[in-house]
């Protein structure tokens, strides 16, 4: 492929391969992602949201709807802060139920888009944690790793003491020749 690229008001003809291509095209968009920390194309995926109201939804419509369903779950804990007699330390993200979340990798799946692929990698990819009311965790029974992540995949729980708040780890986000 080639492109006209200006530098210094004038036009030099650049070759370009398929690959250096969507590399900047990523590039572009995480670049546009950090500075509005929503991701092009839609309204609901990332920090907050730009809607106008609940039905406004970007072009990529159908990952911003699994995107704006996550933004409606009711349990969660706000970013340094505490709930449930848990806190949140983290300066940035609110710690959602693991419900929601599992709900939010479900639906991105169903998608299956390049979009969907990369909001699901990157929100994975940094929320590790979930919150759920759950019987007492006692340990860890399978640890999943995935590059640089290890994640705790298999509870073992005490069934005999009453459910408590307390955090569990979210599984990796798989891609789709992954599953």
């Amino acid at each position: 492929m080639f492109y006209l690229v200006r530098r210094s008001f004038s036009f030099h003809m650049l070759e370009m391969t398929a690959s250096a291509v969507f590399g900047c095209l990523v590039t572009l968009l995480l670049v546009n992602f950090i500075s509005t920390q929503i991701m092009p194309g839609t309204k609901w995926c990332g920090k907050g949201d730009v809607a106008s109201n609940y039905d406004d939804l970007g072009i990529l419509e159908d990952v911003d709807m699994c995107c704006r369903e996550h933004d409606h779950c009711k349990v969660f804990i706000p970013a340094n802060s505490t709930r449930y007699g848990l806190s949140n330390v983290g300066l940035l993200s609110p710690i959602l139920n693991c419900d929601c979340d599992e709900s939010f990798r479900q639906c991105l799946h169903k998608v299956s888009s390049t979009a969907s692929t990369l909001v699901g990698s990157i929100y994975f990819g940094l929320a590790s944690t979930c919150v759920k009311k759950e019987f007492p965790i006692v340990k860890c029974k399978r640890y999943t790793t995935r590059e640089s992540s290890r994640r705790c995949a298999e509870y073992k729980l005490d069934t005999t003491k009453p459910k408590v708040y307390q955090f569990f780890d979210n599984q990796v986000f798989l891609l789709k020749n992954e599953l």
